[in-house]
């Protein structure tokens, strides 16, 4: 009996550990590179430009400002500030912002008001909203000591890839601890927003 018992006992545990799954992360989906002396620049504060692209009306642009504020404030080694429309115009009245285009000037301008060492600009270079989605960001920093992009990343997703599984599949359960609705991989796969938090963290995964 002692001996079946102890017998039954190994091949729970055995069994058990079978079911124990260590996921690794899966490969970064955004490319991103750095100058060589990125590490020498003091980045304490860094602004972040509403995105530019012909496919942003105001309000797909403001629901993707709102998605890479908070995944880079979430991950980046420094202090995120998304400057809005109106700070924006106090520099550059022309309203830079509804083209994407910024100007050395305005960006040297903008990072010195706002005390900021450096200011991410970018552009959504491709969206389908309708299913499967589509979505393509370039960003680029450029240091306010240099004026110079010291820092760069893109990304392409692409929802109905299904080589894409395992990096929806992470970010749902990243995304977990917000509570269901959030971590709906359906939601992520038809909704922009979503999609562009799913972009954002991609490229916050490269800090």
């Amino acid at each position: 009996m002692k001996f079946t018992s102890a017998c039954l006992f190994v091949a729970a545990a055995l069994s058990s550990a079978c079911t124990i799954v260590h996921r690794e992360p899966p490969p970064q989906l955004a490319i991103t590179r750095r100058v060589a002396d990125y590490s020498t620049y003091n980045l304490r504060r860094v602004g972040l430009l509403p995105l530019g692209g012909r496919a942003l009306d105001a309000r797909r642009q403001q629901e993707f400002r709102q998605a890479f504020l908070f995944e880079f404030a979430r991950a980046a080694p420094y202090e995120v500030v998304a400057l809005d429309p109106t700070q924006i115009a106090e520099v550059d009245p022309t309203r830079p912002h509804e083209r994407g285009v910024y100007s050395s000037r305005t960006v040297l301008e903008l990072a010195r008001r706002f005390r900021l060492d450096g200011l991410i600009v970018g552009e959504v270079t491709q969206l389908e909203v309708y299913s499967p989605q589509m979505l393509a960001v370039q960003l680029e920093m450029i240091s306010a000591e240099t004026g110079l992009v010291i820092w760069s990343s893109s990304v392409h997703i692409d929802a109905g890839d299904v080589g894409l599984e395992p990096n929806f599949e992470h970010f749902r359960r990243q995304q977990s601890e917000e509570g269901p609705a959030s971590a709906d991989l359906q939601l992520t796969l038809l909704s922009p927003a979503r999609l562009a938090r799913f972009a954002a963290y991609e490229v916050a995964r490269t800090f």
